[in-house]
């Protein structure tokens, strides 16, 4: 299970209070800390609080994040490489995160682009930004 699957099915299901930082996950029934893998529970815990949190434990650390994402920008006309999911083809636009449309892709996915946008990115035409 991925840290941020974690996040939002106790954040859409279970969290009353909810804190973030670098280091501490927290909140009214669980708290993990990343560097050390460790987690504290206090009081009651809800069983599908559990069931996440056990989940979650048997997942290798290095299995825990999210593949980095990445925008494909055009810096000449600041625009940004799209797919349209309902038609499977690719266009360069200003849109970002519309419904239908993906702006963000992970290295897999550009691993898998067509020649045409591969060879855009190798010659600088398109740059590979990082999501943060």
């Amino acid at each position: 299970m991925k840290t941020s699957e974690l996040k939002r099915v106790l954040w859409e299901d279970y969290v009353e209070t909810w804190g973030e930082n670098d280091e501490v996950l927290h909140g009214t029934f669980w708290t993990v800390w990343k560097k050390e893998q460790r987690l504290i529970v206090n009081g009651v815990v809800p069983l599908g609080v559990l069931k996440v949190l056990v989940e979650y434990q048997h997942t290798p650390p290095s299995e825990r994040e999210d593949e980095k994402k990445y925008y494909i920008h055009q810096p000449v006309s600041n625009k940004f490489l799209n797919f349209v999911t309902l038609n499977k083809m690719y266009i360069i636009s200003d849109s970002k995160n519309v419904e239908g449309f993906q702006i963000q892709f992970t290295q897999s996915e550009i691993d898998n682009f067509p020649a045409e946008i591969k060879g855009a990115i190798e010659c600088g035409f398109l740059r590979k930004v990082e999501v943060e």
